[in-house]
Order: C-alpha cells, then structure tokens, then sequence
C-alpha cells in the first residue's frame, strides 16, 4: 500500500498501468458480421485495478456517507437487483395515496454501450 499511497500523493499513475490489450468477444454465439457482432473488452493491468480499487475505497472513505441511499452501484453488496427492488418499493408505496400520480419512463439501453469512441 506505501507505493500507492506514494504514488496518489505524487498523482502518478504509471504508463503500464494504464496499458490495455483489447480483445473481440462475440455478442451472440456466431459473430457474422465483425462490427456489430463484436464487441471489444479491454484486459488492464492487474496492478492498475488494485490501484484503481484502493483510490475507490479512499475516495468511499471520504464522501462516501455524503452519497444518497438510493445510489447503486459502486457500493460493495449493490446491484441492479438492488435498484429494480428499490424501485417497486417506491413504486408501490407512491400509490397508497389515492392522490399521488406515478409516471414512468422508460430507456432501451440495450444498444447503449456498443460504441466505443
């Protein structure tokens, strides 16, 4: 932990850390055509998401009682079963009062992470 103490508190984070080998991995189970069917998955340093994870629980540490309740996410113990759970307490609970309006909206993400720019 010295080195990455040392290395937050010079605000260095090594080069071959940062370095990625990205590898294509098929969305569906036969890729047939190579740009929509692959999407590209970075391989980083091992080093550099230990890193990664000790400035994550520094930062936690610090704000970490400032963040909403409801934040899911970055939380150990979180998840999207958390936050889809979370959201029909809400939803629920909003209709026990006859005069509460409940709106949805809803978002088709199913593409959203596709590009890489």
């Amino acid at each position: 932990m010295h080195f990455f103490n040392s290395a937050l508190i010079e605000g260095h984070f090594p080069a071959q850390w940062k370095r990625a080998d990205a590898c294509p991995v098929p969305k569906k189970s036969c890729a047939q055509d190579p740009e929509k069917d692959l999407r590209l998955i970075s391989l980083t340093s091992s080093v550099g998401k230990v890193y990664e994870g000790h400035l994550n629980y520094l930062l936690l540490q610090q704000v970490g009682s400032s963040l909403d309740e409801r934040h899911f996410g970055s939380f150990k113990g979180s998840s999207t079963t958390c936050a889809l759970v979370d959201s029909v307490n809400f939803l629920i609970s909003s209709t026990d009062d006859p005069n509460n309006i409940v709106r949805l909206c809803f978002y088709d993400l199913s593409k959203g992470f596709d590009r890489v720019d």
